[in-house]
């Protein structure tokens, strides 16, 4: 009799530790199937032709996304993600659903804006315009789009001069944009390992100018209160080897019309040097 009790209560709990095992094995199995990056085409851009064999140079399917609105504007913006040619019906429902494996959706492809997270499978922006039809291209050639940051929606209700010096990242009248655009390491792809590049532009996605220097790799912004300026933390290509790692020299510009310059103080850099030696 207590025998027989022990063996049903044994195999009640070893039922109980496989049904874990096999529910955790399939969360396992579900996350990679859609949450995996590369589930939806590579995070890289080939720009060399001995990069890649043939067979791997087809053209990759174009996925647009559902248009993002620039706050108090007619202007939409449709990303051009990347999938490759086996993308599923489910896979497709997933990246038009909003939802991803992370509580903030940043795994999402068609996620613009950072403050949700924003994939680098975006290679390019339309920019259309909802009271004239017109749309256009942002970028002439495919580039790695990493963050998008919009104006606030409480900008119209803001002084036209006093739109440019807002504290959030992008001013009231421009879009601020970080994107990979050239393969700066030479190795035939444009991906993570190239430079971060800051830029803006209009609303409508026109009149891009960059804002981190040529040969820099920028690392984060902010923006000054109470002026146009950005403060920018870049890294320097300092070896001169096309890559911005751990070895690279970091440092802080203050970047605005009329070009770009050293936020540290030269002395007080110099006083920090020595106090950390």
């Amino acid at each position: 009799m207590f025998l027989e009790k022990f063996n049903r209560v044994l195999w009640a709990v070893v039922g109980t530790l496989l049904l874990g095992l096999l529910l955790l094995v399939t969360y396992w199995i579900v996350e990679e199937w859609l949450g995996s990056p590369s589930s939806f085409g590579q995070r890289e851009i080939v720009v060399g032709t001995d990069a890649r064999p043939a067979a791997e140079e087809a053209v990759p399917e174009p996925f647009y996304c559902l248009p993002q609105l620039v706050p108090n504007s007619s202007i939409q913006l449709i990303g051009v993600a990347v999938l490759d040619g086996s993308a599923s019906d489910a896979e497709r429902r997933f990246l038009s659903s909003g939802s991803g494996k992370s509580s903030d959706s940043s795994s999402n492809v068609c996620r613009l804006t950072r403050r949700s997270g924003l994939s680098a499978r975006i290679r390019n922006v339309i920019a259309r315009d909802a009271e004239t039809g017109d749309q256009r291209l942002v970028f002439d050639r495919p580039v790695l789009i990493e963050r998008l940051e919009l104006p606030d929606k409480d900008c119209d209700a803001i002084p036209q001069e006093d739109c440019g010096r807002r504290s959030g990242l992008a001013p009231c009248d421009a879009i601020y944009w970080e994107i990979r655009d050239r393969d700066s390491n030479d190795d035939g792809v444009i991906d993570a390992a190239d430079a971060r590049v800051a830029y803006l532009s209009d609303l409508d996605g026109q009149r891009l100018r960059r804002l981190s220097p040529e040969g820099r790799h920028i690392e984060g912004a902010v923006r000054e209160p109470g002026t146009d300026a950005f403060l920018l933390q870049v890294q320097d290509d300092s070896d001169g080897d096309g890559r911005f790692g751990a070895g690279d020299r970091s440092t802080l510009l203050r970047v605005d019309e009329s070009g770009s310059v050293a936020l540290v103080d030269p002395e007080i850099e110099s006083a920090a040097r020595r106090i950390l030696r």
